[in-house]
């Protein structure tokens, strides 16, 4: 019997080195490569399976061939399409005085998708199949796969106005935002994130901060990219006194936020069930920031932001959500006369309300 079993060991070992020997890349611009899958393939697929590797994803072949392809988690969807990305919808839209805000539009350049599988493709499939392989597949390909069934909420910024060193701490702050994940019924402190950044460049200012200026702006950004999603809350937020023409525009718009130390803060509360991605883009002397959701969380529902000017220098601003939903069957009446009334084929619902006042000092058309 032990005899047997060695014998046994040897034909496995052989097999492996066989398949070993036998993994290869697929070169040529198909875009595949395989590696050796260290287990013999059950009856059937796994195709919600897969690992991710750097700027690859590890699937089965044969999940491939047949267009199923997994549900692939957030920043991994992500990060799939965004280098790709060539341009946005209008987002928050700060000069009316009442806007409706559902999922935003987010363009790509052009490129090549996975599918339809070329004809080599297939037989590099089939092979590694074969072979009880996996294939390696860059992000890149899954693009468009990856892209929908997402939703965007987002505030676009005019960084063209802003001094040397208030851009500088702008910048700062806001590229590093990118990437960060609001999860499940948490919140997010913009404060406490400030509090991990170095290299903030030191203005000239009647007050003598740890940043000038510039981190004021992304604080403004967050807070209007917030405003236009459904999912997020706004628990704290303060306003400037004095609104800087550079920083926010000519007009006194009621839609600001100001940052400093722990005295005022901006926190985001996530209410919602789904993880929230922000991401950012920058291209030239124009930003966007924005948040990032699967469409399921925000189906039917949207926005309505509008701003009241109780005086030339005071705004209020009111955020409503509500929701589109199929109505709930009537119960059944058994009676002689009764006729059913005719049901609309919606129920709008309101969700819940946010208000924020801005009253300022004076407005500054000198840029900082």
């Amino acid at each position: 019997m032990r005899f047997l079993r060695e014998i046994f060991f040897l034909l496995f070992c052989a097999i492996i080195g066989s398949n070993q020997l036998f993994a290869f890349s697929f070169g040529g611009g198909i875009g595949l490569n395989t590696t050796f899958l260290p287990r013999f393939r059950s009856s059937y697929a796994n195709c919600d399976h897969y690992e991710r590797q750097g700027a690859f994803l590890l699937l089965d072949p044969q999940c491939v061939l047949e267009g199923k392809l997994p549900q692939l988690r957030l920043k991994d969807r992500v990060d799939a399409f965004w280098p790709l990305v060539g341009g946005f919808s209008t987002g928050y839209r700060s000069d009316q005085a009442f806007s409706v805000y559902s999922s935003e539009a987010i363009f790509l350049k052009a490129h090549t998708g996975l599918y339809p599988l070329s004809d080599e493709r297939r037989k590099a499939l089939s092979q590694a199949s074969y072979h009880q392989q996996t294939v390696q597949i860059p992000l890149g390909l899954l693009a468009d796969y990856a892209k929908a069934g997402l939703s965007f909420f987002l505030s676009e910024k005019d960084i063209s106005r802003l001094k040397p060193c208030t851009k500088h701490n702008y910048l700062l702050a806001f590229e590093q935002l990118d990437g960060r994940l609001i999860q499940a019924f948490s919140s997010f402190n913009f404060n406490h994130y400030l509090f991990g950044l170095r290299g903030y460049c030191q203005g000239i200012g009647g007050l003598d901060l740890r940043f000038y200026g510039g981190v004021c702006g992304v604080a403004s950004q967050l807070f209007r990219a917030a405003l236009t999603s459904p999912l997020l809350e706004i628990p704290t937020r303060y306003s400037h006194n004095e609104r800087f023409a550079a920083y926010y525009g000519d007009r006194v718009e009621g839609d600001d936020a100001a940052v400093y130390e722990t005295s005022k803060q901006l926190i985001l509360k996530n209410h919602s069930s789904y993880d929230l991605l922000i991401k950012t883009f920058q291209a030239q002397e124009k930003t966007a920031l924005i948040f990032v959701v699967p469409s399921q969380a925000v189906q039917g529902v949207w926005v309505e932001v509008q701003k009241t000017y109780p005086s030339p220098l005071e705004v209020k601003l009111v955020k409503d959500v509500y929701k589109q939903s199929s109505p709930s069957p009537a119960p059944i009446q058994v009676f002689p006369s009764y006729s059913p009334l005719p049901a609309s084929d919606k129920v709008v619902q309101h969700l819940r309300s946010e208000a924020f006042e801005s009253r300022y000092f004076q407005v500054n058309a000198d840029s900082r």
